[in-house]
């Protein structure tokens, strides 16, 4: 027995681990806490981004349109479904039933309406604007780009309005 403790040794450890095990139940004992839906679309948007960089665009494509549906206005989210979107058009064809470029379009110009100082989305639908061979549409919208000193990829606007 500790001569500080006034509890013996293997008392002590029957009354402290119990409390300590009752804090650390299985996850499905917990509690869910309830988190807004903007910081779970936000998870959802880091998952797609996860599952993007990993090479599973139909496992990002899902993560990201939860991400919308959680959070309407989360630029990031709807730009980056819109980009994944972009990419089966790339790997796949364009002629290939997952390439959605009008759904990208949509995602691109909601995202521009959440922030309108997301320059990566308008230059990202002028992009889009160009595939549609919509190319009027596309040289108003990039080139406020290419005179703007504040888009830092302003060479990628130039780009495209080329």
């Amino acid at each position: 027995m500790n001569p500080r403790s006034p509890l013996p040794r293997p008392l002590a450890l029957s009354i402290v681990f119990p409390i300590v095990l009752a804090g650390c139940g299985a996850p499905s004992q917990r509690q869910p806490t309830a988190a807004s839906p903007e910081r779970q679309a936000e998870s959802e948007y880091d998952l797609a981004r996860d599952a993007f960089y990993k090479g599973r665009l139909r496992e990002a494509l899902d993560h990201a349109q939860r991400a919308n549906t959680l959070d309407e206005e989360n630029a990031k989210a709807l730009y980056f479904t819109a980009v994944i979107d972009l990419d089966f058009c790339a790997s796949e064809g364009m002629a290939s039933p997952d390439c959605r470029l009008r759904g990208a379009e949509e995602l691109t110009r909601k995202a521009i309406k959440a922030d309108g100082q997301f320059r990566d989305a308008r230059n990202m639908l002028g992009q889009i604007l160009i595939l549609e061979e919509r190319y009027v549409d596309a040289m108003h919208v990039l080139e406020p780009l290419t005179k703007d000193p504040a888009y830092g990829a302003n060479y990628l606007a130039w780009g495209n309005y080329g």
